[in-house]
């Protein structure tokens, strides 16, 4: 059982696609960063986040700093 998380916030950079090297040939893999604004007082939560396959390339297309 997978579980699945809704992050709002803002991308701290822009996303990197890379191709990698799999047991199927390649994939294509985009990395970012999303920051969250916490509610309360100041500070800012900051997600990793990783891609991959489509959904990784509509990312690297659509999506921008800022």
């Amino acid at each position: 059982m997978l579980n699945y998380i809704t992050i709002h916030g803002y991308l701290g950079r822009d996303p990197e696609l890379t191709e990698q090297d799999g047991n199927n040939g390649p994939y294509k893999k985009v990395t970012f960063s999303v920051g969250v604004s916490r509610d309360y007082g100041d500070g800012t939560d900051w997600f990793y986040c990783v891609m991959y396959g489509k959904r990784a390339e509509v990312i690297d297309k659509y999506f921008r700093k800022g």
